[in-house]
């Protein structure tokens, strides 16, 4: 294997719990706190059904291109300019295979294997929702774990 210098990481489903965090604060703020009777857990769900026809919404031009992601780095850009941090990354001179993207999508880590990556998996069964998420890579990967921990302690054993 080669040497792992930097590790890259999907961040929404791999290492965000989105879907247990919404339907915890839906079940806080809506249920026990509002007293509605709605199951925090399925709204969840259909809240998260709704991204990718969203997207194909976005991608087909029946709506106008609104990338969030460019806005969210723009924001995260002025915070850390202000407070005197420099982004690491652009600091960066590593070649691509000395990367390893990490995710718990298999499409992910087949594209970032397509730029050159080296891929790890990290298994997230509950992902978007109970029994809804990979629990194996379905591509070929470098490592693959169980959780984030296993993950580094795998590759710290190398």
């Amino acid at each position: 294997m080669l040497q792992t210098q930097a590790l890259i990481f999907d961040v929404f489903g791999t290492l965000v719990d989105w879907h247990g965090s919404i339907r915890r604060e839906l079940q806080t703020t809506l249920v026990d706190g509002l007293g509605l009777p709605l199951d925090a857990a399925a709204l969840a769900t259909a809240w998260r059904a709704q991204y990718q026809p969203a997207m194909q919404e976005i991608r087909s031009g029946q709506r106008p291109f609104c990338d969030l992601d460019v806005l969210h780095r723009r924001n995260l850009d002025v915070v850390l300019n202000d407070a005197g941090v420099s982004p690491a990354v652009d600091d960066a001179t590593l070649a691509p295979a000395q990367v390893m993207m990490v995710a718990c999508h298999s499409s992910d880590l087949a594209a970032a294997a397509a730029a050159g990556l080296q891929s790890g998996f990290i298994a997230r069964p509950h992902e978007g929702g109970p029994g809804v998420g990979e629990t194996q890579a379905a591509c070929a990967v470098q490592a693959q774990a169980g959780n984030l921990l296993q993950l580094a302690q795998g590759l710290l054993a190398v």
